[in-house]
């Protein structure tokens, strides 16, 4: 697992990563698409700002997993509430599927 300090430069990371695509994403230099450099520069503002904001996402992944909680450690009460809930979910879905095939 990563530690706290990890986690948080991280986050600090994601957050200088997230202002980054908020200027990559100023749409005033994408409107002059007179020349065939300008249109290629558009190309490459997107394409960047489209990787900067994946980085975003695929940061916020690794702390999503790093804080995840392991199955096999969670409170039993919980892991039973979890698996009634699936039940009843399970039991309410083969409902309506036998109500809508008897109506059809």
């Amino acid at each position: 697992m990563l530690k706290d300090d990890t986690l948080k430069k991280l986050e600090a990371r994601q957050q200088e990563l997230a202002e980054l695509f908020l200027a990559e994403t100023d749409t005033e230099p994408w409107r002059d698409l007179s020349t065939a450099d300008k249109r290629g520069d558009v190309y490459w503002l997107k394409k960047n700002a489209a990787q900067t904001i994946g980085l975003v996402v695929r940061i916020q992944s690794v702390m999503n997993l790093a804080l995840q909680v392991v199955p096999g450690e969670q409170p039993a009460e919980e892991t039973e509430a979890l698996a009634k809930k699936a039940e009843r979910d399970a039991v309410s879905l083969i409902a309506r599927v036998r109500k809508h095939r008897a109506d059809a």
